[in-house]
C-alpha cells in the first residue's frame, strides 16, 4: 500500500513520462559517482532515473572528484545533504533541494550561492570560494556557518536565532558583519580572523562578546551599532584616526561608539582643516580646539557637553551656541562674526571675541563672566552692568558711544582697557572717584559719570544741574560753575593719584603748580559724584 501511494505521489508531481525519464547529468565525473552509488542507482544500470533520484533521502557525497557541473542535483528533491567540496564548480543550484539540512561546497569557484529556498538548512560550509554575497535571512534553522575565504563585503546573520557556530576567516573584503540576533549567548564557536577591513561586528552585548569571542583579529571590535562617522575632510580624519584615545580599535575609521564615548579634548589646531563634519558624533566631547584652520562653518549643536571651545583664526561668519549651555570658555578671535547670541551660555567665564565684525553683543545673561575681550569690532553700545564678576575687560578699538559699567567694583575688575574709542565720552559707573583712580585706560575725551544720560560735555551744559569748567585747557586758575551744592573737590592725575584736595565749595581752583598734562576734577555734590577732565598747559 505504501509503495502504491509513493508512486501515485510521484506521478502526480512529475507525470508518468517524467517519472520514467533519466536525469540529465552532463558532468561525467558527477554521473560516474551517482551511477556507482548503489543506494542511488538501485537498478544498477548506466543511468539515474527520476524515480531513483526522488526516492533517495540520504546525502550526496561527491567531494574532490573533479566535478565542474552539478546539473542533475535538482532531481534529488528529498536528499538531506550535499557534500561537493574540493571540486571545480563555478555555479550551484540547490533551489529544488528543499529538504537538505547540510550543504558543504567549500573550495570551489562559486561566485554566487542562493540558499533562500533551503529553509531546513542547518549546516553550511561555503568557505574558499569567490562569493561576493550571501543571503541567509531565510535560513532560520541554520546552526553552523563556515564562510571564510570569500569576497563578501557584508553579512547579515541577525535573523539566524539558532546560530551556535560562526567561522569567517580570510574575508579580505569584509567590512561589516551583523551577529545581533538576540541569542548571542548560544554562539559557542566563533572565529573571525584575517579580515583586515572588518573593523566592527554588530552584537547583542559588547561585554559578553568581548569576553567570550576572543578568536578575532586585533583590528576588529564589537559594537551595538557598528556605524562609522562620516569625516569628509582628510586632514581632520587623519588626526582622529591617529589619536589612540579616540580610535581605540586602531582601524582606519572612527566608529560612532568610539566618538560618543570620547570625553576628552580634540586639539586639531593648525592642520589645514576646512570641514569639521563628523564632530557632531562626539556628543560627550568637553573641549574642542580647532583654531588656525580654514573653517567657514562650524556646527557644535550636538556637542552639548562642551566646556571649552576655541575656534580662533578661521573664516567663520556665524556660530550657533544655543545648545552649549555648559560652555565655560569661548575663544573665537579673528573671524568674521557679525552676530553672536550667547544668551543660553550662562556658564561662560571667559569670552574672547576680538577681531570680528560685531556691532553689538548682549551680555545680560552671562553673569559668571570673569574675562571679557571684545576689542577690534564695531560695537557701539556695551552694557556690562550685570557682569559683576569681571576681573579683566578689554573693549579697545570699537565704535563705542555708550558703556555701562554700573555695579562693577574696582577691587574685582583690575584689568580694564577702553582706549581707541574716540566717540566714547562718558562711561557710567557707581563710584566716579574710584573708577577715575583705578580704571585709567580710557581715551582723553572720555570720563566717568554716575549718569551719562544727564552728563554733557565739559563746556556745554545749560541745565540747573550742569557743571562747567573753564578755561579748558587752563594755565593757572580753573573756574567751576554749577548750581549744585559742592561738598568737596579732588584733582587726580592720569594714573589715578590724588594731587589736590579741596574741602570747601570753592568756585575757583589754583592749578598753577600742577605739571602740564591731563587731569580729572572729581566733584562731590548733593547731586552725586561727577568727574570732569581738564588739561593743564
Amino acid at each position: 500500500m505504501k509503495k502504491t501511494l509513493l508512486i501515485t505521489s510521484v506521478l502526480s508531481v512529475f507525470g508518468f513520462n517524467a517519472f520514467a525519464q533519466n536525469v540529465n547529468i552532463p558532468d561525467a565525473n558527477f554521473k560516474a559517482y551517482l551511477v556507482g552509488n548503489a543506494a542511488i542507482n538501485t537498478n544498477a544500470d548506466a543511468e539515474i532515473q527520476m524515480s531513483e533520484a526522488v526516492a533517495f533521502t540520504d546525502v550526496i557525497y561527491c567531494p574532490n572528484m573533479g566535478i565542474s557541473d552539478l546539473t542533475g542535483i535538482e532531481a534529488f528533491i528529498n536528499t538531506k545533504g550535499i557534500y561537493c567540496e574540493l571540486n571545480n564548480l563555478t555555479s550551484l543550484d540547490v533551489s529544488a533541494n528543499v529538504n537538505i539540512t547540510k550543504l558543504v561546497c567549500n573550495n570551489n569557484q562559486l561566485t554566487s550561492l542562493d540558499v533562500s529556498s533551503n529553509t531546513n538548512l542547518q549546516y553550511l560550509t561555503a568557505a574558499n570560494n569567490q562569493l561576493t554575497g550571501l543571503d541567509l535571512t531565510s535560513n532560520l534553522a541554520i546552526i553552523n556557518v563556515i564562510i571564510g575565504g570569500n569576497n563578501f563585503t557584508s553579512l547579515d546573520m541577525s535573523q539566524n536565532i539558532n546560530l551556535t557556530h560562526f567561522y569567517s576567516s580570510s574575508c579580505h573584503q569584509m567590512t561589516s558583519v551583523d551577529l545581533a540576533n538576540g541569542q548571542n549567548t548560544n554562539i559557542a564557536g566563533f572565529v573571525v580572523v584575517d579580515c583586515p577591513n572588518l573593523s566592527c561586528i554588530k552584537v547583542d552585548d559588547v561585554a559578553y562578546s568581548t569576553a567570550n569571542w576572543t578568536n578575532k583579529g586585533a583590528n576588529t571590535s564589537f559594537s551595538l551599532s557598528c556605524c562609522t562617522v562620516n569625516i569628509p575632510d582628510a586632514n581632520f580624519k587623519a588626526y582622529l584616526v591617529g589619536n589612540t584615545s579616540i580610535n581605540t580599535n586602531a582601524d582606519n575609521e572612527i566608529q560612532c561608539e568610539e566618538a560618543s564615548a570620547f570625553t576628552g579634548t580634540i586639539n586639531c589646531q593648525n592642520m589645514g582643516i576646512s570641514d569639521l563634519s563628523g564632530i557632531e558624533a562626539f556628543v560627550s566631547l568637553t573641549s574642542l580646539l580647532c583654531g588656525n584652520n580654514d573653517l567657514t562653518s562650524l556646527d557644535v549643536t550636538q556637542n552639548t557637553a562642551l566646556l571649552t571651545l576655541q575656534c580662533q583664526s578661521n573664516d567663520l561668519s556665524s556660530i550657533d551656541l544655543s545648545q552649549n549651555t555648559s560652555l565655560g570658555n569661548f575663544v573665537c578671535v579673528d573671524n568674521q562674526l557679525t552676530d553672536l547670541d550667547i544668551s543660553q551660555n550662562t556658564s561662560l567665564t571667559l569670552l574672547s571675541i576680538s577681531d570680528n565684525e560685531l556691532t553689538d553683543i548682549d551680555l545680560s545673561q552671562n553673569t559668571n563672566l570673569t574675562i571679557l575681550v571684545c576689542s577690534n569690532n564695531s560695537i557701539e553700545t556695551l552694557d556690562v552692568s550685570n557682569n559683576t564678576s569681571l576681573q579683566n575687560f578689554n573693549c579697545t578699538s570699537n565704535s563705542l558711544t555708550e558703556l555701562n559699567m554700573k555695579n562693577l567694583s574696582t577691587t574685582t575688575l583690575s584689568g580694564f582697557d577702553a582706549t581707541s574709542n574716540p566717540s566714547l565720552t562718558c562711561i557710567e559707573v557707581d563710584d566716579v572717584a574710584a573708577a577715575t583712580s583705578s580704571w585709567t585706560q580710557i581715551d582723553s575725551v572720555a570720563s566717568f559719570s554716575l549718569d551719562c544720560g544727564n552728563t554733557l560735555g565739559v563746556q556745554s551744559q545749560n541745565s540747573a544741574d550742569e557743571i562747567m569748567l573753564y578755561p579748558n585747557p587752563v594755565k593757572s586758575e580753573l573756574l567751576l560753575q554749577t548750581s549744585q551744592t559742592i561738598s568737596s573737590l579732588r584733582v587726580l592725575d592720569v594714573s589715578g593719584k590724588t594731587v589736590m584736595v579741596l574741602t570747601n565749595s570753592a568756585q575757583s581752583i589754583d592749578v598753577s603748580t600742577l605739571s602740564n598734562g591731563i587731569y580729572f576734577l572729581v566733584v562731590h555734590s548733593d547731586a552725586g559724584t561727577w568727574s570732569k577732565k581738564f588739561i593743564k598747559e
